[in-house]
């Protein structure tokens, strides 16, 4: 240890100097400008006067950033009332109080008492685990939490702003104050997402270089050397939230699987593993959308946060998962059936502790919220065994209180205070990157960027449970992200990679199907069979669909089925018996996201899962029953006294025919040609069932047919978009893809409630239906209705439509060919799988190139260059000048006369400009201060308009265009 601390300080003392805060505050600076506001604002009133002085109050922080921290703790949201003249003296007693003096002082004594109540409340700070590593940067900001993979060919939304640190504070020797010192600046990118490996050796961190030349990749930081080593590589593709593993490995998040949300149009991330040196690249997880933040728990195990909303709602099912580092034994933490909290982000163990800590946030918010501590020996669900800290206070929720709860909300946890990336010491302390609440809302301050708010004043606290803090750093310019200590690391078990890729199956068991709150009610002998169905995910968004129930509102891009029917594709790998006394073991395939339904005799659902899972190659897996809560349904997987295990375990029996994705066209349509349209025909009254598609556009892009329409009383709405509003009470009934978080009944909608089913079986005309007519009706509902068996089947695209589609389509496929490859070298462990920087080929390097090359520019009358040549965004121009003396020339937006980057050009000299941003040649000129000076683009590099991936007619992000209808 003390040989890191050694190089940490080899590392400060030669690293370049940011802003310090390391020495007592400045009192008599402080005073001087207290004093300076006696005589400010006189001209203003009411509310013009009171922001002027809430901001400059705030501006006193910024300057002096621990006094003004300290004033903010004792005198609570009235602090700020200090730079009003009126309100001084007693603000300054109030300050005095809360140190148990009757009588105020000066603000000197004040300092002392604070530095006095500091020192006891760092102690254990500054011996146990000083000093901390962390990056510095924006607030990633869009629309969910979870969209901060600012991806360089992005389908939608894609943030980026540049400017970023990865620093290591220290404290000064023998002092209570200390300064961050950056390993690495870079002013063009951004950084993110620190870890410290187990020797303590080495940082990784995610570094994006540029917002179109370059995607997240992990980079390690070698502290001894102050070398930087990049580990994934790839443009087109971000690889972000690296964490170490003992072995060595680490685990990250990626956009690899190339999949986008189905709930609007950005991509998603799963979970990968690698090697040490970037090699051997493989998904742990198929999981619909975010998986992010991993982090290891005592226990070896992996926790991350998973939105998980198949079948159900999306707004508020966003549960902790775990899982072993192979990805085995995937199972919920807490809250995979709730309301409340809306999200929890950024859990961590609690050393010495079963416990965890956590950020209980909402879902159309950025990664902030406020801050939890986790006891899951309590309760797994609706806020049991949740404890808001930092004070201490009770939640207000109610389990099952659902939405009539006035804690239920999407942007739960937003107001006053913001907590983000904790860093548990102890049960009792913990540092944090936290906001303080100011008492007001600083607009001034919260930057709009793409539409979305948000501030960067976050600074590295110390922090207790009952919230009493200390600032140890915050920069003027950037925020703390998450940090790690340097010197301890959480201690963990190693839980081996026991994957068998050479297997391509894995193996079920359910000890009893009854057990658990699933069944509840159901006698026992009524469930007869467990079916398997595997969920197939879209590559990109083409069209949407409006959605409305329960569980919220959404949309839902390149839409299978009407509004409020299924989320995503359904393929219905097989059935396997349920034994009598509920038990079932089953071989089913590894690496495809399935779910589970249990079906009574006539093959009606009972119940089912909706959340799906992932089983590892020769994953051997097993579960309690049917959504028991205790030890988060976990049971053994050992041999035991049910007839289950008296048998062989059973492979799946196919449902007529290799397992496909389902299709109305082509399993429910035949049924209906044979039986019903000779009188549904589309003649008098009778419901028109003839496979014909309804004429004309509609937002969907999807080809309905007459017969899907009226059987699912599917209506267009205003918006175009055709959908039914009560799927659960209408004549075909079946559970909302927009259903409740929380757990539903057994029986709760589908073919056993179904009235079509009811009248069909009790007899309509001369109609007598197969079984197997019946079969493929109750599979259609129980599915949730879907139209399209593949995300092509009966789409009404555009020639650009389909080329975007295809456009991450052939990425995806790319992906998984390279991972298979890694997957046989892996195996092979020859030492010869070349690494990424070595076997992978950009998907998207076609893209960036040099758009012009020695391209002479003369001006116009107002000394003002055009760009010439096809539309693009640039993001590095290097230009040259024929004049004979210094020209100054300036890069500027035609609309808003706003300048981009201003730069001197020497006779005979090259320069080259790096925007922070992409400038838009179409919207953009070159301006110089010297007549008759022709100018010439020695290199330019970017991306041309017409080369991006674009959805028609949609504006895919504030920059590119794209093809317009």
């Amino acid at each position: 240890m003390k040989n890191l601390i050694q190089i940490v300080c080899g590392l400060v003392a030669l690293g370049v100097t940011s802003p310090v805060l390391d020495a007592s505050p400045d009192v008599e600076a402080f005073a001087d400008a207290l004093s300076a506001t006696t005589s400010m604002h006189q001209e203003l009133k009411d509310e013009a006067r009171t922001e002027a002085f809430q901001k400059t109050f705030f501006n006193l922080s910024v300057e002096f950033p621990v006094l003004a921290d300290w004033i903010l703790q004792d005198a609570g949201t009235d602090a700020w009332q200090i730079v009003l003249p009126e309100r001084r003296a007693a603000i300054v007693q109030q300050l005095f109080h809360a140190h148990g003096r009757n009588k105020s002082s000066s603000l000197k004594d004040y300092v002392q008492l604070c530095e006095q109540r500091r020192a006891t409340r760092l102690a254990s700070v500054i011996q146990d685990w000083a000093p901390f590593s962390f990056t510095e940067g924006e607030t990633i900001r869009n629309s969910f939490f979870g969209y901060t993979e600012g991806l360089s060919d992005a389908r939608a939304e894609r943030y980026f702003k540049a400017g970023a640190r990865l620093s290591v504070f220290a404290f000064d020797e023998g002092s209570l104050y200390g300064s961050a010192r950056p390993l690495i600046e870079d002013p063009h990118g951004m950084m993110r997402d620190v870890d410290i490996s187990f020797d303590q050796q080495r940082l990784a961190f995610a570094w994006k270089k540029s917002d179109r030349l370059d995607d997240y990749h992990v980079y390690e930081y070698y502290l001894a050397k102050g070398d930087t080593k990049q580990l994934t590589f790839g443009l087109g593709r971000a690889d972000y939230e690296p964490i170490y593993l003992p072995d060595g490995d680490l685990v990250f998040v990626s956009t690899r699987p190339e999949q986008s949300v189905p709930c609007w149009k950005s991509e998603i991330s799963n979970l990968y593993r690698m090697d040490g040196e970037g090699r051997y690249v493989r998904r742990l997880a198929i999981d619909q959308v975010h998986t992010i933040y991993p982090q290891l728990l005592t226990n070896g195990r992996l926790s991350y946060t998973r939105w998980d909303y198949s079948d159900r709602g999306q707004v508020f099912p966003h549960p902790i998962f775990s899982m072993n580092p192979d990805g085995q034994g995937q199972r919920v933490y807490y809250g995979g059936n709730s309301w409340f909290p809306t999200s929890l982000l950024h859990m961590r163990p609690i050393p010495g502790s079963h416990k965890t800590m956590a950020i209980a946030a909402g879902h159309h918010t950025h990664q902030n919220g406020k801050l939890v501590i986790i006891d899951v020996n309590e309760g797994r669900d609706e806020g049991v065994g949740l404890h808001l800290i930092a004070p201490r206070r009770e939640h207000g929720y109610e389990a099952g209180a659902g939405r009539a709860s006035p804690v239920v909300k999407d942007r739960w946890g937003q107001e006053g205070a913001q907590f983000r990336f904790p860093y548990p010491l102890s049960e009792e302390e913990f540092l944090i990157s936290y906001q303080p609440d100011y008492g007001f809302d600083p607009h001034w301050h919260f930057e709009l960027y793409q539409g979305y708010r948000s501030s960067n004043h976050y600074g590295l606290y110390w922090m207790n449970a009952d919230g009493e803090r200390e600032l140890l750093w915050r920069a003027p310019d950037l925020g703390v992200q998450r940090m790690v200590s340097m010197r301890q690391k959480a201690p963990t078990k190693t839980i081996p990679d026991t994957v068998d890729y050479t297997k391509d199956t894995g193996t079920y068991y359910v000890h009893d199907v009854y057990a658990g709150l699933g069944l509840k009610d159901i006698p026992r002998g009524e469930a007869k069979t467990l079916r398997v169905v595997e969920l197939d995910y879209r590559a990109a968004p083409v069209g949407a669909k409006t959605n409305g129930g329960p569980g919220g509102g959404s949309m839902n891009s390149t839409p299978v089925s009407i509004g409020n029917a299924t989320w995503d594709v359904k393929r219905i790998l097989g059935d396997a018996e349920i034994h009598e006394d509920g038990s079932v073991r089953v071989e089913v395939p590894a690496m495809v996201s399935q779910y589970h339904q249990i079906l009574n005799a006539k093959g009606q659902v009972i119940q089912t899962t909706r959340t799906w899972d992932t089983i590892r190659p020769g994953e051997q897996k097993s579960c309690m029953g049917c959504h028991v809560k205790e030890d988060a349904n976990f049971h053994p997987y050992q041999e035991e006294d049910t007839i289950a295990w008296s048998r062989e375990p059973q492979k799946l029996k196919a449902f007529y025919g290799e397992a496909r994705g389902f299709s109305f066209m082509k399993e429910i349509q035949p049924i209906l040609d044979r039986n019903c349209i000779d009188c549904h025909n589309g003649s008098d009254d009778c419901m028109d069932l003839r496979g014909i598609a309804v004429d004309g556009a509609n937002k969907n892009k999807r080809k309905w047919t007459r017969s899907y329409l009226n059987l699912t009383e599917a209506e267009q709405d205003d918006r175009g978009s055709y959908l039914t509003r009560r799927p659960e009470k209408g004549f075909v009934s079946w559970i909302s893809m927009m259903s409740v978080p929380d757990e539903i009944p057994p029986y709760f909608a589908g073919s056993a409630k179904s009235p079509m089913v009811k009248m069909l079986e009790e007899g309509h005309h001369d109609v007598t239906l197969t079984e197997e007519d019946y079969h493929k009706l109750f599979a259609w509902i129980d599915l949730l209705v879907p139209f399209s068996g593949d995300h092509r089947e009966g789409h009404a695209w555009n020639e650009d439509e389909m080329a975007f589609y295809d456009y991450y389509e052939s990425k995806r496929k790319a992906q998984h060919a390279e991972e298979a490859q890694n997957i046989v070298d892996y195996l092979a462990q020859s030492g010869e799988h070349p690494l990424e920087c070595d076997s992978t080929e950009p998907f998207t390097r076609g893209y960036y190139r040099s758009l012009f090359t020695e391209a002479t520019l003369s001006p116009d009358d107002e000394r003002r260059y055009s760009f010439e040549g096809e539309v693009a965004l640039l993001e590095t121009l290097t230009l040259r000048s024929d004049a004979t003396e210094r020209v100054h020339v300036r890069v500027r937006d035609i609309d808003s006369n706003k300048t981009h980057k201003g730069v001197n050009l020497q006779p005979g000299e090259t320069v080259t400009i790096r925007f922070h941003q992409p400038i838009h040649t179409g919207n953009s000129f070159i301006e110089s201060t010297v007549d008759g000076v022709n100018l010439t683009i020695v290199e330019a590099l970017g991306v041309r308009f017409e080369e991006l991936p674009s959805n028609a007619g949609y504006r895919r992000h504030r920059y590119a265009l794209g093809p317009q209808e």
